[in-house]
């Protein structure tokens, strides 16, 4: 589970990094905001998954 929550924060890192200036703003932005939802996603998957591994 860790390593799914690396990866999900490196994609984050690596979508805010390239979508600037040859891209639209428009687009730029409607891939930070993807991005983000997406890590977002991860982080609260990887907690249910935390919190019912110690119910056990």
């Amino acid at each position: 589970m860790t390593a799914m929550l690396i990866g999900a924060v490196f994609g984050t890192v690596f979508v805010y990094v390239n979508s600037g200036a040859p891209l639209n703003p428009i687009a730029a932005l409607a891939f930070r905001v993807a991005a983000a939802v997406a890590l977002l996603a991860v982080v609260v998957v990887w907690f249910l998954a935390a919190g019912q591994g110690h119910r056990r």
